[in-house]
Order: C-alpha cells, then sequence, then structure tokens
C-alpha cells in the first residue's frame, strides 16, 4: 500500500508527463496524453527509468533538495523515519539508524526514544517541480539511455541520446558550478570576510 501511495504522489507530479513523454520520444517511441494507463509497458517503462535514474542522481545531494529540518518526536518519544528523503543524518552527531521505520540511536543502545526536538539534515525527495531545469533535463535523458539500454538497445537512439546528453550536461555543469559559487557566497565564512554578516 505504501508504495502504491508513493507511485500516486510521484505521478501527480505535473513535470512527470513532460518527462515520461521525453523519455518515450527520446526512445523513437510515441508521447502519452496522461499517466493512467498502467498497461502500456512503455509508459511503465519510462516511468521506472526515471524513478532509478532520480534516485541515483538526485541522492547525491544538491543545494536544491538537502535542508536541516528538525523533527519532533510523538506522544510516546518516538521519531518515524522521514520517508520523502534519500537519507538522512543528525547535525550533532549522533548516529542513527533506520530501525522498523523509526530512528534509532545505536550508540545509545539502540534507543528509539527523544526527549525533545531532533535535528537532522537530510537529502530530500522533491517533485520534479522543484528541480531547477538544468537538473530535470540531464535527469530525463539519462533516464532516456537507461531506457533504450534496457529496452531498446538501438546503436542510432543512443547516438541521438548521446548528443542530447552531452548539451544537458553542459547547462547541468554550468548551474552546478553556479549554485556552488552562490552557496559558497552565503556561506558564514565568506560572508564575514566581505564584512556581510
Amino acid at each position: 500500500m505504501l508504495y502504491m501511495e508513493r507511485l500516486q504522489n510521484y505521478q501527480s507530479d505535473p513535470m512527470l508527463l513532460d518527462a515520461v513523454n521525453t523519455v518515450l520520444n527520446e526512445c523513437g517511441i510515441d508521447g502519452v496524453s496522461s499517466l493512467e494507463d498502467q498497461s502500456n509497458l512503455d509508459l511503465v517503462n519510462a516511468i521506472k527509468c526515471i524513478q532509478d535514474t532520480s534516485r541515483v542522481l538526485l541522492s547525491k545531494g544538491f543545494s536544491f533538495n538537502t535542508f536541516i529540518t528538525t523533527l519532533m518526536p510523538d506522544m510516546d518519544g518516538f521519531i518515524r523515519w522521514p520517508q520523502n528523503t534519500y537519507t538522512i543524518r543528525a547535525t550533532d552527531g549522533t548516529r542513527i539508524v533506520n530501525q522498523a521505520g523509526y530512528i534509532v540511536k545505536p550508540d545509545d543502545g539502540f534507543s528509539a526514544k527523544f526527549d525533545g526536538p531532533f535535528e537532522i539534515e537530510g537529502i530530500f525527495i522533491l517533485p520534479f517541480s522543484s528541480i531547477p531545469i538544468p537538473v530535470f533535463d540531464y535527469l530525463v535523458l539519462r533516464a532516456a539511455e537507461v531506457m533504450n539500454d534496457r529496452w531498446i538497445s538501438s546503436d542510432v537512439v543512443q547516438v541521438a541520446i548521446d548528443k542530447h546528453i552531452q548539451e544537458a550536461w553542459l547547462n547541468f555543469r554550468q548551474w552546478w558550478i553556479d549554485d556552488d559559487n552562490t552557496s559558497m557566497m552565503e556561506s558564514g565564512a565568506v560572508q564575514a570576510i566581505t564584512g556581510r554578516t
């Protein structure tokens, strides 16, 4: 049931249809007008390739999907492991693991009890509409490459995809450089040096 809920949430993203159609078109397959027809194997395969590629690429963590947030324990003192993350870590250095869907502290006798708020840094799963366009474009073309590799196996299609991936990679790399420079310039140390703190 949980998988189906995640799939529905994933499919409700308005950018997913664009992503699927790009993957299909790159592979020489006609696009679709909706994501409803789960009997369409091309559609299902495209979605699977997009999901897999998203996980591989976005789980690395970027400025747009890495956040610090505070989790609150429930009435019994337990904190559920956030389902919308690739990974999390405690900001205070506490070692944590996911055990049965709850945050557990192995260095504290595998205690799952928390007395108060618990701050984490997480790499979060975001809808495509929240992903910068250069990242989205690169991700979708990589998904097309995966689809061709898994199911189409066309050298002609791969040549076209490779050309588009090279262009998308340049845009993605430039975005990444610009984003890193912005992030670096916003750091406390740089702000202090430039007198903007």
